[in-house]
């Protein structure tokens, strides 16, 4: 009996050291957490931690990705003639670089050719002005005598006589005025020669590249028909166009830098590694299924980007897009 007594004392003395033990070390966990100094428990860095998630959760993203964007070119144009003709000479051919005011394609201009040089010898002809000049000064002079000798002999010369003299002096003051009146009319007509003469060459609007040359030397062509003569485009600057969700559409400012790279589904090109930057130029007022499309204008180095392919465009914000689509919810629940 007393073997069994000692037993279960020991048993009690053995629990009871291991409860003050356990005491102690919660007591010792607990400890730093109310120090007024250290701020460091566990407790306290679960609790900063738990506060940082949120934040990075909202943090501004710098950017928005916008896929299946298509490249266009901004400047291509198909050349064509204001005036009936036959085409006399084409300076260029297909992939022939121009720069702006060259001269592409001439027709035959010898009728307008001699007529802008009949007008030109007509601008240049002031003969009658300077006759006109002449027989005024003469008219002044008889005029002059007349008044001279009535007033040294007063009545020698009729009244009559004198106001035909007058208006003879009138009238070659007036012939003046219209022979410069024609002299300015005829420098008209050597302009409207020579703009009539422009038209009989087409020069290139701005500087680019020839893509395609649609008639021949010697083929006739007419005023306002549909059919152009050749194709320039200019390739070293092109459009760049996605469609971007409403939810982001807030976050994009225009004039925003782009990183545009190609686009290739079934394909892995050295091409889609190149990276080209562009700006905003504009966003669509109005949403097409959710969607607002916008346009970037991008520098096509080595004209690597052609017009008809797909391309990736990643437009920088500086905000992050969508929040407040994505704050708003949350305000209204608190509410």
């Amino acid at each position: 009996m007393s073997r069994i007594f000692a037993s279960v004392t020991a048993a009690a003395l053995l629990v009871l050291f291991c409860l003050s033990v356990s005491g102690w070390a919660q007591n010792s966990t607990k400890q730093p957490s109310g120090s007024a100094g250290s701020g460091k428990s566990a407790n306290g860095e679960k609790a900063s931690s738990g506060q940082a998630a949120p934040n990075s959760a909202s943090k501004p993203s710098s950017s928005v990705r916008v896929d299946k964007c298509t490249i266009k070119l901004i400047d291509d144009v198909q050349l064509a003639t204001e005036r009936t003709g036959i085409i006399k000479t084409i300076h260029v051919k297909e992939g022939s670089v121009v720069k702006a005011g060259d001269t592409l394609i001439e027709l035959k201009d010898e009728v307008a050719r001699a007529a802008h040089a009949r007008a030109e010898k007509e601008a240049s002809n002031d003969i009658e002005v300077r006759y006109a000049k002449k027989a005024h000064e003469f008219s002044l002079a008889e005029l002059e005598v007349a008044l001279d000798t009535n007033r040294r002999v007063p009545g020698a010369v009729p009244l009559i006589e004198i106001k035909k003299l007058q208006l003879g002096a009138e009238r070659a003051k007036l012939q003046i005025e219209n022979a410069e009146f024609q002299f300015d009319i005829n420098k008209l007509k050597r302009d409207e020669t020579q703009a009539m003469l422009d038209i009989y060459v087409i020069k290139a609007p701005f500087g680019g590249r020839v893509n395609k040359v649609h008639k021949h030397e010697g083929e006739a062509v007419r005023e306002g028909e549909a059919a152009p003569i050749l194709d320039l485009v200019d390739t070293s600057k092109v459009y760049v166009e996605g469609n971007v969700p409403v939810r982001d559409i807030w976050a994009i400012q225009a004039s925003a830098t782009v990183r545009v790279s190609l686009d290739f589904p079934d394909a892995d090109l050295p091409q889609e590694k190149e990276t080209f930057e562009g700006r905003i130029i504009s966003i669509d007022a109005k949403v097409l299924i959710d969607k607002v499309r916008v346009r970037a204008e991008v520098v096509n180095r080595d004209d690597i980007l052609k017009s008809g392919l797909y391309a990736t465009m990643i437009i920088e914000t500086g905000r992050r897009a969508g929040a407040d689509t994505a704050e708003k919810p949350a305000g209204k629940a608190s509410k």
